[in-house]
């Protein structure tokens, strides 16, 4: 059995799966993405290009609420050309859908070109403003307290002898990463994050993983990348 056929057993997760999370991520979360970046951002762009760049976004928010055809990935000038250098890459992303609306991309293809296309309705490649400054900066001074218990948590499970304790920590410290990444949703602060909680861990198989691993067999050359 070769990679070929195995490819045909995985159907992509689209955006047209309707009750899924997918297609609540595009009727939803995507144009909550952009009302934020246009809300954050009204104070910031350059006044030369803040009627445009406002009406771009807004466009960009009806498009995702009609769920209406993409638009190509494409540089304003020669100059952007030299910055972005990635046109021709978004071209053959974007080949296979080129005629298709919204509701028709895989989901992780179509939110990364949502953020594409953020980048350039907001002429990002041009003022180099950040459209996602403000978030970004809320949800580190908002975050705080997790990472100060993540550190925490992290010099404690580094001190420990015991090389089991030490993967079985990393290995749930990276499992609740996702939901204290900084993402552009900050957790709330009820929310706080802690790792050596196992309690709202449905399915752990954590002592598996630990056991397989420290087991003779395991070669003692090999590395393991923990993120």
């Amino acid at each position: 059995e070769n990679m070929e056929e195995k490819k045909e057993e995985f159907e992509l997760i689209k955006f047209n799966q309707k009750g899924g999370w997918a297609f609540s991520t595009l009727d939803e979360r995507l144009p909550k993405i952009v009302e934020n970046v246009i809300r954050d951002n009204m104070e910031l762009w350059p006044k030369e290009e803040s009627e445009e760049i406002n009406k771009n976004l807004k466009q960009l928010v009806e498009e995702l609420k009609n769920k209406s055809r993409i638009k190509e990935i494409k540089n304003r000038n020669k100059n952007e050309d030299e910055i972005s250098q990635d046109v021709n890459d978004w071209k053959l992303y974007l080949s296979e859908y080129s005629n298709s609306n919204w509701i028709d991309l895989p989901f992780y293809l179509g939110e990364a070109y949502l953020y594409r296309r953020i980048l350039q309705e907001s002429h990002y490649f041009s003022n180099f403003i950040d459209p996602f400054f403000v978030s970004k900066s809320q949800g580190l001074t908002q975050s705080f307290l997790i990472i100060q218990n993540i550190i925490s948590f992290l010099h404690e499970s580094l001190s420990t002898p015991s090389f089991s304790l030490q993967l079985l920590n990393m290995l749930q410290l990276s499992l609740w990463g996702n939901k204290g990444d900084l993402s552009l949703f900050q957790v709330q602060s009820s929310d706080i994050l802690n790792p050596s909680n196992p309690s709202q861990i449905l399915i752990n198989h954590s002592q598996s993983i630990v056991s397989f691993l420290s087991s003779p067999s395991s070669s003692s050359s090999s590395s393991i990348d923990i993120i």
